[in-house]
């Protein structure tokens, strides 16, 4: 019994030891623990406030550019936003949006020069239909003294028939031939004033 009872108290006095030891071990992780949480809680909050600051700066200033950027769009300028791209094309949404934005920014660039074009075109038009008017009005005031002149010149050919010199005839036929040439030059401009 004696003996039993020192293996008892012996059992005993090991597993105190052992409990002892584990919880020594168990405060020392535990001690570590707090001093880690103290130390890489503030750090993690301080980095995660200085990324979080970084971010939203950086957002909020592309995000300005982009608006600076519309303002002038509205106002007839199409600028494109290259400075906020360093490699390609972003993935986060503003980069998205600025790239979206670049597009829109070729397209109307195209249809402000297809515009352009147009009114070109129209402003072209314009002038030849103002230039066929001209040639229109013009044509018609000179058919009238054209027509009296070669009538004139007819009649007069007539009552002057042989008593006239030869020169004079040639003159006559002379002013009758230029007649009809001016008439068909008229003719000519009559017609393009028409636009076939």
């Amino acid at each position: 019994i004696l003996q039993l009872r020192k293996t008892g108290e012996d059992i005993l006095v090991i597993s105190k030891d052992l409990d002892k030891i584990a919880r020594e071990k168990a405060e020392t992780v535990i001690r570590v623990s707090q001093i880690a949480i103290l130390i890489f809680f503030p750090l993690f909050f301080i980095v995660g406030i200085g990324m979080l600051f970084f971010i939203s700066t950086n957002v909020v200033r592309r995000l300005m550019l982009l608006i600076n950027v519309v303002e002038r769009t509205g106002k007839g300028s199409y600028p494109h936003l290259t400075i906020l791209r360093k490699k390609g094309k972003t993935n986060d949404e503003v980069g998205v949006l600025i790239d979206k934005f670049n597009d829109m920014e070729d397209q109307l660039a195209l249809r402000e020069a297809e515009l352009e074009h147009k009114n070109q075109e129209l402003m072209q038009t314009k002038k030849l239909a103002a230039i066929g008017t001209l040639a229109a009005g013009v044509a018609h005031e000179l058919n009238n003294p054209l027509n009296n002149i070669y009538l004139s010149t007819q009649v007069l050919a007539r009552e002057v028939k042989d008593t006239c010199p030869p020169d004079m005839k040639e003159v006559f036929n002379d002013i009758l031939s230029q007649t009809i040439r001016v008439k068909k030059i008229v003719g000519d401009l009559l017609e393009f004033a028409r636009g076939r």
